[in-house]
């Protein structure tokens, strides 16, 4: 027996094949909702961030509705966490915008006013645009490809008319764009894409209408990509958010009760 096998008493000590795994549990842990929402290797990921995921998705999801207070004693007891993780948690969201402080009352979600959106979707004109270029610029070749199914999802919720399928397409597709422009910097604004198109959602004037247009403007700005005309492809981008502004200012369409969507991909 080798002077490895044996412990300091001079005792063999089982091989290490069989010696059990003594593995460091955290105090704090999120069975139910860790479960659903993350899958395997959720034990890597550090606590703080799981709890902000499972709020994030929460309230993409339209489980918290905008302005809705987010009591921390209930959370924490839903979410089987301390109170520490989950204020921690709180302020990552506060961050990114999507939860706000209420003064005393604590932290809700953001609320979705006429003003709030103006501005956002003032930002997210700058953004697609830009992400639309780059996309022609450096991805034309796989644009289509990646794009097209987007558009024929987003075709298939007009008949019969899903709202809440088309908000979550739509998503997808911005998203898709943001991710062929390979860009890190525009990839950090994906908060306010969700912000506006899910979190946002039921407030936006969302009608069937609109979203017929909507989607031939998407069209129009894939063949831009493809075609590697990122000048058309910004220009296009850029029209398309303007005409969503000129629906809010104006009073358009129609203030669509939407069912909870489905988080998209990219948010797991």
């Amino acid at each position: 027996m080798s002077k490895q096998q044996q412990d300091h008493h001079g005792q063999a000590s089982p091989p290490l094949s069989t010696r059990p795994v003594r593995r460091r549990v955290a105090e704090d842990t999120l069975p139910g909702a860790l479960d659903e929402l993350v899958g395997d290797g959720a034990g890597r990921v550090r606590l703080v961030d799981e709890v902000a995921h499972v709020l994030r998705q929460r309230i993409y999801s339209g489980a918290h509705a905008p302005g809705e207070l987010l009591r921390q004693v209930q959370l924490s007891q839903q979410l089987n966490v301390s109170r520490t993780p989950l204020r921690e948690a709180l302020r990552m969201l506060q961050s990114e915008g999507l939860v706000e402080a209420d003064g005393p009352r604590g932290v809700c979600v953001a609320r979705a006013d006429r003003q709030r959106l103006l501005n956002a979707y003032a930002l997210r004109e700058m953004i697609d645009g830009l992400a639309a270029r780059q996309a022609a610029e450096r991805q034309a070749a796989r644009a289509r490809a990646r794009l097209m199914p987007l558009i024929e999802q987003q075709l298939g919720t007009l008949e019969p008319w899903s709202p809440a399928d088309y908000v979550r397409f739509n998503v997808d597709f911005h998203a898709a764009i943001i991710e062929l422009a390979d860009n890190e910097f525009l990839s950090g604004q994906m908060a306010v894409v969700r912000l506006t198109s899910t979190v946002f959602a039921p407030a936006v004037l969302v009608s069937r209408d609109r979203a017929r247009p909507a989607v031939d403007e998407h069209a129009l700005v894939v063949q831009a990509i493809a075609a590697g005309d990122g000048e058309a492809a910004e220009r296009l981008a850029r029209q398309h958010i303007r005409e969503t502004i000129a629906c809010l200012l104006a009073g358009r369409g129609a203030a669509a009760t939407i069912a909870p969507a489905a988080p998209p991909a990219w948010a797991a």
